[in-house]
């Protein structure tokens, strides 16, 4: 009383205009900034760290040559210049908004990701990044034999998984995707409730990442195939993932 009155939210969904990416971040629904770009018509600002992104600046970049190429050292950083040239703000803006900035607007794929088709609705059912069983061909294959998403790539395909509602089956095998990208994914279990296969073995994934996709999906339960093909997992792990296997009525397949 005799204060400020609390923002009200908008009324309608094409009212909003300004999205808090790092407020997702800390009520652990990141990939919501992905969902914004489908349904906020007039979404317009992406705010964070100090930061503002210009969502329509995004939109018109062509960021499939802004990533790490084919071919380079997935284990340095990449700078995004293109990305960081639609951000304002003092300093160098984090990843995880550059990230969530692409996830939301990017019209073109980036770091090998298919970013527009996964956050659409013709959205594929099945996503092929293997590198190593050639033999093994899904309905969609993003990237050439060779190529490798990487931790940044599969921070950013968790973004984009985290609200899709068509994709069933995700081959992340031997991606280097390290223990921060399937720490990524893990937490995109958390939210989605379709992915029924998913593989992410020959990563080089430490016995507690292999351990974080397996604590979500027991909680989770909706796989009915996981590749953790190997993971460094000894016989502690082992016997969690069993304890897993032995109560889980949905899972088939373990490799």
């Amino acid at each position: 009383r005799g204060g400020q009155r609390a923002p009200q939210p908008p009324a309608r969904l094409d009212g909003i205009t300004d999205l808090d990416v790092e407020g997702l971040r800390r009520v652990g629904r990141p990939g919501d900034a992905a969902t914004a770009g489908r349904h906020l018509p007039s979404l317009a600002r992406l705010h964070g760290w100090g930061f503002a992104v210009d969502v329509a600046a995004v939109r018109a970049q062509d960021l499939s040559v802004d990533g790490p190429m084919l071919g380079q050292n997935l284990r340095l950083r990449p700078s995004f210049p293109r990305l960081r040239g639609c951000v304002a703000g003092e300093g160098e803006a984090p990843l995880e908004l550059l990230l969530a900035a692409a996830a939301c607007a990017a019209s073109t794929d980036l770091c090998g990701v298919p970013v527009e088709a996964l956050r659409g609705d013709a959205s594929p059912t099945e996503l092929d990044f293997c590198n190593k069983r050639t033999d093994r061909c899904l309905k969609y294959r993003p990237m050439p034999q060779g190529g490798h998403l990487g931790a940044v790539g599969a921070r950013l395909l968790a973004l984009l998984v985290s609200g899709n509602c068509v994709l069933t089956t995700l081959n992340l095998c031997n991606n280097r995707i390290d223990t921060k990208g399937a720490g990524a994914i893990g937490k995109a279990l958390r939210v989605n409730r379709i992915l029924t296969s998913l593989d992410v073995g020959y990563n080089g994934l430490t016995e507690e990442a292999a351990l974080g996709i397996v604590r979500v999906e027991r909680q989770r339960n909706k796989l009915t195939s996981l590749g953790l093909g190997h993971c460094s997992i000894g016989p502690t792990g082992a016997a969690e993932i069993a304890e897993y296997v032995s109560g889980s009525g949905v899972l088939k397949t373990l490799n």
